[in-house]
């Protein structure tokens, strides 16, 4: 697929993380339900964690420690 140069595109991927949630990190008691990765040309993505209540809480705001623990999660995708 390509993609015209100089317009607004917008590619949305699912997955389903159902088996792995229980690997996220806990939000303010809450657990995690979606997570969003965005990105522009030429930038790196960001990646934001979205809670059953629908609070966006992105990656880089965790602790070291919650961090690792979104890594480790992601990677059990594999």
């Amino acid at each position: 697929m390509r993609l015209p140069p100089g317009q607004l595109c917008v590619v949305t991927a699912y997955a389903s993380f159902q088996q792995v949630a229980r690997l996220f990190p806990v939000i303010d008691g809450e657990p995690v339900e979606q997570i969003m990765v965005a990105a522009s040309v030429g930038e790196p993505s960001t990646t934001i964690l979205i809670t059953k209540s629908g609070k966006e809480v992105p990656v880089s705001q965790l602790s070291v420690e919650d961090q690792r623990q979104v890594a480790l999660a992601i990677d059990a995708f594999r």
